[in-house]
């Protein structure tokens, strides 16, 4: 993951150095993310509590961990609520800490974990899934205190432009659709502003509706949540004995910041509340670890690489993603 950071809010990160977090996060930097600087090198010299910062900062930097000096601000200024959609898919995944005027345009759009000055510590710390310990994960235990319904998790929902649902079994059942994958989606996508592409990539002879029927469903229930109706993509995978195999096994979800995986299914209520998964876990994982990032990755390559020898008959939709490329 990668975060681009502004003079200013440099300067105001060390301001808070007594900050509870501040050691937690400034590990972050030096661990696991990719730090870009919206300014050119040369002003360190001019500047020696920024100096002195930058070098301790490499002094225990990660193996994998890169620094650049932009020499100018990215993304380009000033910011707009549209934003996001001149960004490719790594920097929306980013992290910006930014100074700029018309900020809050950009944070109301809900595409990007943004922060201003002085918010830089709130902003990095995201990344710990509200969890006090310096972590990127977090177990919920189905029908527990933590999960008895979907709307429990909203205050683990991030900025979004994207969710791509990888379930073979989703779809599968008429009665569980509306109680489990349009409450999830819409859950996810609570804190966006902006037309998201949604992508669920499941089992077509574990389909019960249709994709108009399904595409509704969807878009009414993201219109709900963030005010704009999304764009839907619907791929059916069938398994070609002896010629290849599409499916996916493992259930997961990948957006711009998360991935979610779940054990038998995504299906984990009924109607009633009662709880109907013979699962016992949801995982989180932020790719504020970098390992957790590049295993996210991962699964979209071997979607990519499904998608692309798939019959066209197989994806119906918009065909719209910022991750995936549709021909």
């Amino acid at each position: 993951m990668d975060l681009y950071f502004d003079k200013e809010n440099i300067t105001s990160f060390i301001d808070n150095r007594e900050h509870e977090r501040y050691d937690d996060c400034f590990r972050v930097m030096q661990k696991q993310l990719n730090l870009y600087f919206n300014f050119d090198k040369n002003e360190l010299l001019n500047d020696e509590a920024l100096l002195a910062w930058f070098k301790f900062l490499t002094q225990g930097v990660g193996k994998q961990t890169k620094h650049f000096f932009l020499g100018n601000k990215f993304p380009e200024r000033p910011l707009k609520s549209n934003t996001h959609t001149r960004l490719n898919s790594a920097q929306l995944s980013s992290i910006y800490l930014l100074n700029d005027d018309r900020i809050e345009v950009c944070v109301n759009a809900g595409a990007l974990l943004i922060g201003k000055p002085g918010e830089e510590i709130s902003t990095i710390s995201t990344l710990f899934l509200n969890q006090d310990d310096y972590s990127f994960d977090k177990k919920f235990k189905i029908g527990g205190n933590e999960l008895s319904q979907w709307a429990d998790l909203k205050d683990y929902s991030f900025p979004v432009s994207d969710i791509i649902v990888v379930d073979s079994y989703i779809a599968c059942d008429t009665s569980l659709i509306d109680t489990n994958l349009i409450e999830l989606i819409k859950i996810l996508s609570i804190k966006s502003r902006c037309k998201i592409n949604i992508i669920v990539y499941t089992n077509h002879e574990q389909t019960a509706l249709t994709y108009e029927e399904l595409s509704t469903k969807i878009r009414k229930g993201i219109e709900s949540a963030t005010g704009i109706s999304p764009n839907f993509t619907l791929i059916k995978y069938r398994n070609q004995r002896g010629i290849a195999s599409f499916s996916e096994h493992d259930r997961t979800i990948f957006t711009n910041y998360n991935r979610m995986y779940s054990g038998d299914t995504f299906n984990y209520f009924l109607a009633d509340g009662t709880k109907t998964t013979k699962g016992r876990e949801l995982h989180y994982s932020n790719y504020g670890k970098k390992e957790n990032h590049n295993l996210a990755l991962d699964l979209i390559n071997d979607i990519q690489n499904n998608i692309s020898r798939m019959p066209n008959e197989s994806i119906q939709g918009d065909k719209k993603s910022n991750f995936i490329t549709f021909s």
